[in-house]
């Protein structure tokens, strides 16, 4: 859960991101990225995997 939550912030922190516009991309609540920030909740499987998909399309456009 740890690295998901850096990994979360990161992301948040290189695109300038607030939480309601993580939540946008992801598909979930607001509320959602603030208890998953806050380690009171993770993901599921559904928002974990959207996570990933935006991860790698940035990997994929970095490699460009």
């Amino acid at each position: 859960m740890e690295n998901f939550i850096l990994a979360l912030r990161d992301y948040m922190a290189r695109h300038n991101l607030t939480q309601q516009s993580i939540a946008r991309l992801i598909g979930c609540d607001r509320s959602a990225i603030s208890r998953w920030l806050r380690g009171e909740l993770s993901p599921s499987t559904k928002y974990y995997c959207s996570f990933i998909k935006l991860l790698e399309e940035e990997k994929n456009n970095e490699s460009k």
